[in-house]
């Protein structure tokens, strides 16, 4: 009979070690490249201004600015005239899309949690901080890292619709839709497909739970 037991970490161990490791790599060297044009950009339609701004735009609020320079949905900027309203620094305006990132992860944990289990889940999240193209925009100040989140939670709820159909779930669902629109419009691609889905499951199932 064999001695040998299996070693088994507690899961705030493996989790913790997985998510230590994305704000490793997540912080390291976050202000080395040089401020982006599109990080300028979104700065600048980001600012808590109101009025023109002389010798710079006789654009006189943050609206007219994303509107007349973005052309895109609103909610990023929205968040970070609030985010920026406690500094304007460079390592303060990056580190908002590391903070975005880290909710990404903790979506994802929770994905392959559900799908796989606690180790492979802190796995692909060291995996998730290992690839240097996603590490790449996560140190850049844009949406993509709050899509990037709003997406990994969406896909959650979308899993804790297939268990059981409730209004809550419903409601939650519908909400991280919406807000992954006003993010960036390439989330139709994702809240189509998966809304679709949804209405299909809920014509199916009727016996909804509040």
């Amino acid at each position: 009979m064999s001695k040998t037991r299996k070693m088994h970490l507690p899961e705030w161990a493996t989790a913790g070690a997985a998510f230590i490791y994305y704000w490793i790599m997540a912080l390291y060297k976050l202000t080395e490249a040089p401020i982006w044009q599109d990080e300028a950009m979104e700065f600048y339609c980001s600012l808590p201004v109101k009025g023109a701004i002389r010798g710079v735009t006789e654009l006189a609020t943050m609206y007219e600015r994303m509107a007349y320079i973005q052309q895109q949905p609103p909610l990023y900027n929205w968040l970070m005239s609030l985010w920026l309203r406690v500094g304007e620094g460079e390592w303060w305006y990056r580190f908002s899309s590391v903070v975005f990132g880290f909710g990404a992860a903790v979506g994802l944990y929770f994905v392959i949690r559900r799908l796989c289990g606690r180790y492979m889940a802190a796995f692909c999240v060291v995996i998730y901080s290992s690839m240097y193209i996603l590490m790449y925009y996560i140190k850049e100040a844009s949406e993509y890292s709050l899509l990037l989140l709003i997406g990994f939670w969406l896909v959650y709820v979308w899993f804790l619709l297939c268990e059981e159909m409730s209004s809550r779930r419903i409601l939650v669902f519908t909400l991280l839709c919406v807000l992954a629109v006003f993010t960036h419009y390439g989330a139709v691609f994702l809240v189509v497909p998966f809304g679709v889905s949804v209405l299909v499951m809920a014509f199916r199932r009727r016996d909804w739970r509040s």
